[in-house]
């Protein structure tokens, strides 16, 4: 009963914070709603290793593929809420496919060689990867299992480095959303980027280790299902109280820049700067009140 619970928590705690970051239209910014959906990939993740340690295979089967999707993706999407957090405006498929593009394909490619294998050589390697070692198509669903692992291990160290330069270098723009607008060291921003270390460390246990050689051992998973709750549960909570702190910030920024190019235009491209920056301001103006 314990276990199950255990087990069962990061799933609650997602699709909690999932529904909770929605919020109403007051409360609603890019970066917010970004997590509300960010949680969806946690969330297979957790349901398909519930499914695995519930030993429910019947049902597992169905959830494979859209695990290998989300395992591969959640550290690119979370590392895409950081710009959104600190450099871009919103969410672009266009602007932000390329940091999904290589684990996409390699979970593709799983996908079609798990299509290609035949149906019970697949269902039985699932959960004895030791089965059918003659098979070759066993043998290169190993290797793409063996390719994930040291994918998501780089994964978490590209994002913690890429989140922690993405922090050091717009941490002005950074402390208007995570932090009191007098704290300086950005402390919330730097927690948030800590808390996906927590998360790859422990499901680097749970997925590149083995989750066979987890079965087991109880007391393994009580302390690396409470690690990955707890983090879960400070990224949706920070992400819900997220707010701008200073709501003028970027007007007050762009004031500066403007007064910057004043001295260094001519009279002609004065009048044609402030114009568009005129109409600009305008543009925002009536997007808030609307």
């Amino acid at each position: 009963m314990i276990r199950t619970i255990i087990l069962f928590s990061p799933i609650f705690v997602t699709v909690f914070w999932s529904i909770a970051l929605i919020g109403n239209k007051k409360e609603q910014s890019p970066p917010r709603l970004f997590l509300s959906k960010f949680m969806i990939f946690p969330l297979v993740c957790f349901i398909t290793h519930f499914l695995y340690f519930e030993q429910l295979p019947t049902i597992y089967i169905f959830f494979d593929f859209p695990y290998q999707y989300a395992g591969s993706l959640i550290l690119p999407v979370y590392y895409i809420y950081f710009r959104l957090l600190t450099v871009d405006e919103k969410f672009s498929f266009k602007a932000h496919a390329r940091y999904l593009a290589i684990p996409f394909i390699i979970a593709t490619i799983y996908c079609i060689a798990a299509i290609l294998t035949p149906s019970n050589e697949y269902k039985t390697w699932l959960f004895d990867e030791y089965a059918f070692p003659e098979s070759q198509s066993i043998q290169f669903l190993n290797v793409m299992r063996d390719i994930q692992r040291i994918q998501f291990l780089l994964l978490v160290l590209v994002t913690l480095i890429a989140n922690h330069l993405l922090i050091r270098k717009y941490s002005a723009r950074a402390e208007q959303f995570y932090s009191d607008i007098n704290d300086g060291k950005y402390n919330n921003a730097k927690m948030l980027n800590y808390s996906i270390l927590m998360i790859g460390v422990a499901s680097f246990i749970a997925v590149a280790i083995g989750r066979r050689f987890l079965m087991p051992k109880e007391a393994v998973i009580y302390v690396v299902w409470s690690i990955l709750t707890v983090m879960m549960y400070i990224i949706g909570y920070m992400g819900f109280n997220q707010k701008p702190i200073n709501p003028t910030f970027e007007s007050v920024i762009g004031i500066e820049v403007q007064k910057q190019l004043v001295g260094k235009l001519n009279g002609t491209q004065n009048r044609i700067l402030e114009g568009c920056w005129c109409s600009l301001m305008k543009r925002k103006y009536i997007s808030t009140v609307n």
